[in-house]
C-alpha cells in the first residue's frame, strides 16, 4: 500500500472560544449598557431629586442615555456573533 492510498480519519473541528480581550471588552460592553440604561431610568424618576427647573433636562437625558445603551448593546451584540462567525 502505497501513502496515498492510506487516509487518516480527520479530527473534528473545535470551536475556538474567543480570547480573554475579546472577552473583556464584551464584559466591559454589558457593563456600561447596564450603566447608561439605568442612570436614564434614574434621570426619569428623579432619584437625584433635581429641581422642578431642571425636568426640561431630565425629560431631555432620559431617552439619549436608554437609546445609547441600547446601541451599545446591539454593538456589542454584532461584535460577539462576528468573533463567533470568524472562528467557524
Amino acid at each position: 500500500m502505497s501513502d496515498s492510498e492510506i487516509k487518516m480519519p480527520e479530527r473534528p473541528k473545535r470551536k475556538k472560544l474567543p480570547s480573554t480581550g475579546k472577552l473583556l471588552g464584551f464584559t466591559f460592553g454589558l457593563f456600561m449598557v447596564c450603566v447608561y440604561v439605568g442612570m436614564g431610568i434614574l434621570l426619569l424618576i428623579n432619584f437625584f431629586q433635581w429641581q422642578p427647573s431642571y425636568d426640561w433636562v431630565r425629560y431631555m437625558m432620559f431617552p439619549i442615555l436608554v437609546a445609547y445603551g441600547i446601541f451599545r448593546g446591539w454593538r456589542a451584540y454584532k461584535q460577539l456573533n462576528q468573533y463567533s462567525d470568524d472562528d467557524e
